[in-house]
């Protein structure tokens, strides 16, 4: 009889920590899949409907045309609204350095592979987000090909500025946000698209 409970207590025990085991080895399985879904997310950014809403919340808000600027060609200072002007279109390609660096290099290498499609949009790039000799560095290839600032603080107006993402806008009347897109590395096909879209909108 006694054998026969110590049977009954012994497979109860082993049920239990059958069952903990089990529960153990769940709670290292969601811990996995969370910690590959966050460095998914880091890897790619925003997702795209994210992007998408915040484009869409950004456009037609009016800029902070107050932004003080510093120019890679001449080192001096400017703000926003001396260099671009009501009666001019402008595409401002806006990043900030600590995102991926290669990222960017690739965004600006095509958005310079379209820049005859676009002759009648000035573009300009602003960046941040890094010290003065980093930035002069990382940004060098592109000096001469583009109209190039560096935004001296996070106060261009615009929801992407908290999401620390490059992002294109397109102005046309000197002060607001249009036709905004929020841009990874990976999304070369939608760029191509965007220019195209200004191209045929705007300079045909």
């Amino acid at each position: 009889m006694v054998t026969k409970e110590y049977s009954k207590l012994y497979v109860t025990i082993i049920f239990i920590l059958s069952v903990f085991c089990l529960f153990l080895i769940g709670i290292e399985a969601k811990n996995r899949k969370t910690v590959a879904s966050k460095t998914v997310f880091s890897n790619t950014g925003l997702s795209a409907y994210e992007r998408i809403i915040s484009g869409l919340e950004t456009d037609n808000l009016t800029i902070n045309i107050e932004t003080v600027l510093r120019s890679f060609h001449n080192r001096q200072l400017y703000v926003l609204k001396d260099i671009i002007h009501k009666d001019s279109l402008y595409l401002i390609f806006r990043s900030p350095l600590s995102h991926c660096g290669a990222c960017i290099n690739t965004i600006l290498e095509k958005l310079h592979e379209y820049k005859e499609s676009i002759p009648c949009i000035q573009i300009i790039v602003l960046v941040s987000d890094a010290p003065v000799r980093e930035q002069r560095i990382r940004m060098l290839p592109f000096e001469d090909k583009f109209r190039m600032y560096s935004l001296l603080l996070h106060d261009f107006g615009l929801p992407p500025e908290n999401l620390f993402v490059p992002y294109f806008l397109f102005i046309n009347d000197g002060e607001t946000a249009k036709h905004t897109f929020i841009v990874e590395s990976d999304s070369i096909e939608l760029i191509e698209n965007y220019l195209q879209m200004l191209s045929k909108k705007y300079c045909q």
